[in-house]
């Protein structure tokens, strides 16, 4: 980080260690973190982080008068905003650098149909395809390939897609030649099924 916001080693905020300062002082300290911690969570809002997992796991989390607080309950806020204050994806800013070196990443192994528009998607397709047990028959290339060709197609309702996976996978060339509808409520996995002859 740029600016050290930090003012004790890092093994006080990991332990919690009461050597390094007096209650009033450990509580000064929650007191600060806390105020840094809902000023970046503040300007999540209104952007699309503000459905990231790590908006929605922080909000609020920070709000409690420290005078209100046990000892165990400083202790424990006080690893907590250490933690999540020391992650860069604790910023609007660190968020967008890691999504641009995740889609680099991707493009650079091959999948170019990985962007900032469709990296969200591409994340919840991929956690899908794993609860499904997809991964265990299919490489990571295989799945992006078909992530890419139901993107290209169109096809928003990719949990259908997923429960047919075999059946699209195997009919992929035909898939391929199936031209992309121009009215937008054609672009099912209903569509696509119905035009492959299954």
């Amino acid at each position: 980080m740029a600016k050290k916001i930090f003012n004790f080693p890092e093994e006080f905020y990991e332990n919690v260690d009461d050597s390094f300062m007096t209650w009033g002082q450990k509580r000064a300290e929650l007191r600060r973190l806390q105020h840094i911690a809902n000023e970046r969570l503040q300007k999540f809002t209104g952007t699309e982080w503000e459905q990231s997992t790590v908006y929605k796991s922080n909000k609020g989390q920070y709000d409690k008068n420290v005078k209100k607080m046990s000892r165990e309950e400083v202790d424990m806020k006080l690893n907590q905003v250490y933690r999540f204050l020391k992650s860069k994806r604790s910023t609007v800013r660190g968020n967008q650098i890691a999504r641009a070196k995740t889609i680099r990443s991707l493009q650079q192994a091959g999948f170019t149909g990985i962007n900032k528009g469709n990296l969200k998607q591409f994340g919840e397709f991929m956690d899908k395809i794993r609860a499904a047990n997809l991964d265990a028959i299919y490489t990571s290339d295989e799945v992006v390939d078909m992530f890419e060709l139901f993107e290209k197609k169109g096809i928003k309702d990719k949990d259908a897609l997923i429960e047919d996976f075999d059946a699209f996978y195997d009919k992929k060339k035909e898939l391929e030649k199936i031209p992309r509808p121009k009215d937008n409520k054609k672009r099912t996995a209903e569509y696509y099924r119905k035009k492959m002859n299954r």
